[in-house]
């Protein structure tokens, strides 16, 4: 994905790549484990990723990471870094490319 300057572009695929790693996590969970976080605290996610061996063992805390701005990226009307919206796009696409390897 390439991101240009545009602070509106960077928080909606900040905001997408919040939603992409949380469906990574469920998928990368779902295919080693046969179960997946089904509660409304995310940090039940990440605990049940961190159960699972990974090619990458920094996934836990990039999945968390990626949930403690959620709140920030999908209700507040401040808009996030351009630097901030790309970190967040890294840490997506290392669950992503997790899953991938599945």
């Amino acid at each position: 994905m390439v991101l240009s300057d545009d602070r509106r572009e960077a928080h909606v695929a900040a905001a997408l790549a919040v939603l992409a790693a949380i469906a990574a996590s469920d998928a990368i969970c779902g295919l080693r484990l046969r179960q997946w976080s089904r509660s409304d605290d995310h940090s039940s996610a990440v605990a049940l990723l961190q159960t699972v061996v990974l090619h990458d063992s920094t996934l836990p805390t990039k999945l968390r990471r990626l949930l403690a701005e959620k709140d920030l990226v999908h209700y507040s009307p401040n808009l996030i870094t351009v630097a901030s919206a790309r970190s967040m796009i890294r840490n997506a696409r290392a669950l992503l490319n997790e899953a991938d390897r599945l």
